[in-house]
């Protein structure tokens, strides 16, 4: 069990440093028939110099950067630098998150992803970083309940994402002695049919 649940540590870093391009491709790839209404927080960084918010994405790529590097200090340096020009954006927020959990520091990270989560709350990157706090922190009715949340909110063509919620549903299931459930989820795909590595996880 142990072993289970270390095998998926990094997928913090996967799912918390997704763009803002791949978004928008995810929001082609439903089809949208429409433009969505920009939020107030969106406008208010609309409005800002151009010089700014080009300064502002340049400090946040690489935070980004530096954040896939593990170099933690200093992504945190340049999200600080971000901060000073806008500090509405959910991406950010969850990317500090993001960035306490390098340190296992889960009650300064819970607190940006709920910040986060207020901006953007259909956002699935930050829905499962926030169900995966709940896993670390074994708890595992809500976790659970976060990763069902987390499987309405992804496409269903995104199959290896929605196969390692599933995997996590799964192992809620064990922990919390749900066996019926947890056979009949460890159950469901054949492994000759299902185009994921669910089987072998």
């Amino acid at each position: 069990m142990r072993t289970a649940f270390c095998l998926f540590s990094g997928i913090f870093c996967f799912l918390s440093c997704q763009t803002a391009d791949a978004q928008a491709v995810t929001a082609a790839e439903l089809n949208l028939d429409k433009t969505p209404e920009l939020t107030e927080a969106q406008k208010e960084f609309t409005n800002l110099p151009e010089q700014k918010r080009i300064d502002y994405f340049r400090h946040m790529q690489e935070s980004k950067r530096l954040f896939n590097q593990k170099r933690i200090f200093e992504s945190f340096a340049e999200i600080h630098e971000a901060r000073k020009i806008f500090d509405k954006n959910s991406d950010m927020f969850n990317l500090l998150g993001s960035c306490y959990v390098e340190f296992r520091d889960f009650e300064n990270a819970t607190q940006f992803y709920a910040k986060a989560l207020a901006l953007s709350p259909k956002s699935p990157i930050i829905n499962f970083n926030i169900a995966e706090l709940l896993f670390v922190s074994r708890k595992w009715e809500p976790c659970k309940e976060k990763m069902n949340f987390v499987l309405t909110l992804l496409p269903k063509k995104d199959v290896v994402t929605r196969r390692i919620v599933e995997l996590k549903i799964l192992l809620c299931h064990i922990a919390l002695e749900q066996n019926e459930e947890a056979n009949r989820l460890a159950n469901k795909y054949d492994p000759l049919q299902d185009d994921s590595p669910f089987y072998y996880y």
